[in-house]
């Protein structure tokens, strides 16, 4: 049963993004424990913090993230899998997500540097980065890891140049995106067997889940952002809000109302994040739904009874959806 509240709480878009909130979270976030967050919400929501983030690398939870990594520049995934190449580099994406949405590391990192590197030894002469679907396109993991790059100062590499136009050319002809194994009714290990990449059947409805997951990595990039194709699939994502997907990945509808941070897949939370950094903005009823359901989501504490995904339990974990839902309400109410 979705928890999206069936009377909904007075909610106004205001000229100040902080009363447009049920509670003012700024607060909140200046009693954090965490430095990294207290620095973020100076820095984004107040605008008032100055330099570059550089000071946190030395944070002791970001030097235990970096002294972990391999003399190759992966992180080793914790347990053994048949295509460990490929969780390797699935586990230095995520852990390279700390790093640069926590942590605000960049490229001027050796650390970030090296795991590019070792992510982008996966691309293949196509563009896509391949292997976390063996043999198969993914273009949900290759726009994901291709986004976390673009935050970290590489928008401008070659390597995610072509990240991107071939994410951009796998659209579906309705524009969004599609896991193209679905397309054509294929389970993920059955597709393992097909010795060359499937192509999608583009005939078939977008998937709100992975079109969600693109549409960061271009939204993070400037010269991508303002396509009109974008701005179509921004669209086509909310229309979707509070709906099930169409494929069997993640269909439910409440998937919408679990988030994460870094986001991982397609909530309610990342996808507002997503649209207003596309120039969405409050006036689309969707889009108002969205925050309708966030404000009501606000406790009066001023953090958020968001359902957390699994993986989502590091410490200091309802601070950081704080800041992110700020951000969200900064750009958008």
């Amino acid at each position: 049963m979705s928890i999206y509240p069936a009377i909904r709480l007075p909610f106004i878009v205001s000229e100040s993004w902080r009363s447009s909130m049920r509670v003012d979270t700024v607060p909140v976030l200046m009693r954090s424990r965490s430095e990294a967050v207290r620095f973020l919400a100076k820095r984004d929501l107040l605008d008032e913090e100055d330099g570059d983030g550089r000071s946190l690398w030395e944070l002791p939870a970001a030097r235990r993230l970096v002294s972990k990594q391999r003399r190759d520049g992966s992180w080793k995934y914790p347990s053994h899998k048949a295509f460990q190449r490929a969780y390797d580099t699935y586990q230095t994406y995520l852990t390279l997500g700390d790093l640069v949405e926590k942590y605000s590391f960049n490229r001027g990192s050796d650390a970030v540097r090296s795991a590019v590197d070792y992510i982008f030894s996966s691309q293949t002469d196509e563009g896509d980065i391949r292997g976390i679907y063996g043999p198969q396109y993914s273009p949900n993991y290759t726009a994901a890891m291709t986004e976390i790059a673009i935050k970290a100062g590489f928008a401008g590499d070659p390597r995610i140049e072509k990240a991107l136009d071939w994410v951009f050319g796998m659209r579906q002809n309705d524009g969004g995106w599609a896991i193209p194994i679905r397309t054509v009714g294929m389970g993920y290990y059955e597709s393992l067997s097909v010795p060359g990449p499937i192509q999608p059947d583009r005939r078939k409805r977008f998937s709100h889940l992975i079109t969600g997951i693109v549409l960061r990595a271009f939204a993070a990039h400037e010269r991508w952002r303002d396509k009109e194709e974008i701005l179509k699939a921004a669209g086509l994502l909310v229309s979707r809000f509070f709906k099930s997907d169409v494929y069997t990945d993640r269909r439910s509808p409440l998937n919408w109302e679990a988030v994460s941070y870094p986001f991982h897949w397609t909530d309610i939370l990342s996808s507002l994040d997503t649209v207003s950094r596309l120039g969405i903005t409050s006036s689309d009823r969707n889009v108002k739904k969205g925050l309708e359901w966030m404000h009501a989501m606000q406790k009066p504490s001023g953090y958020f009874g968001m359902k957390l995904l699994a993986h989502a339990r590091e410490p200091d974990i309802d601070e950081w959806i704080v800041l992110a839902a700020s951000r969200v309400f900064k750009s958008l109410a």
